[in-house]
């Protein structure tokens, strides 16, 4: 078993479950339609990136995380005290800027995996949060 690929593949689950979370309060606070299943569509894609992990952390004998920890709690009070007309002037950047640190995340994560296979699985989702951020910069 490996310790730390596990600690750094559960490090990249929260951060999943955090942008799984994050793309709720995007969905649930935006009025277009189009919009709103976009949104859905990248959050439905963070849903696959945290099943990948999960089974990924299974495999290597450890215990995937279920929540985002701390930095989610933190996020979720937040957005509980941000006022709505202030999301909706700028849930996309929000959501774009969001993404930005998820990609940094996995980059410094993939440093830190000594297996291939994790560095492989941790790249891939890296490229597709990219391509989620070029998503939502077309639609700003």
């Amino acid at each position: 078993m490996n310790r730390n690929d596990i600690r750094e593949l559960n490090t990249a689950l929260k951060g999943e479950h955090m942008a799984i979370e994050s793309f709720d309060h995007y969905i649930k606070d935006t009025e277009d339609e189009e919009t709103k299943k976009k949104l859905m569509d990248m959050q439905q894609q963070h849903q696959f990136h945290a099943i990948q992990l999960s089974e990924r952390i299974q495999q290597l004998g450890g215990n995937p995380a279920h929540t985002s920890g701390l930095p989610g709690i933190m996020a979720e009070v937040k957005h509980k005290v941000t006022p709505k007309k202030y999301i909706n002037n700028s849930i996309i950047k929000t959501a774009a800027a969001g993404e930005e640190i998820g990609i940094q995340a996995y980059g410094e994560i993939m440093v830190n995996l000594s297996d291939a296979s994790n560095q492989k699985l941790a790249e891939e989702m890296l490229i597709e949060n990219v391509r989620i951020v070029e998503k939502l910069n077309q639609l700003i």
